[in-house]
């Protein structure tokens, strides 16, 4: 088991920029669009304005909840976060 030194473990950049990767090459037409398929599946209001937050490094305050992880993966037809989490395990 690594041990890490406080604050080393600090992911809410890197989550932003797998988002704002993964809303990028989504193919999807827009992010109300995006917004409205993840709202639709998941049985919960996420707005356009959310995604804008959860895509934005410097907004990191407002974090993708992980539970939504997989659901955003599954409207984008991405596996950005997932690979992202098995590499920062390794």
């Amino acid at each position: 088991m690594h041990i890490f030194a406080p604050g080393e473990c600090r992911y809410s950049r890197e989550v932003a920029e797998g988002v704002s990767l993964m809303l990028a090459e989504s193919g999807q037409r827009d992010r109300y669009a995006v917004s409205a398929e993840v709202s639709r599946i998941s049985g919960k209001d996420v707005s356009k304005n959310m995604l804008d937050a959860y895509a934005s490094p410097a907004r990191i305050e407002h974090s993708l909840p992980f539970w939504l992880a997989p659901v955003l993966e599954e409207v984008c037809s991405s596996h950005v976060l997932t690979n992202w989490l098995v590499d920062s395990r390794e």
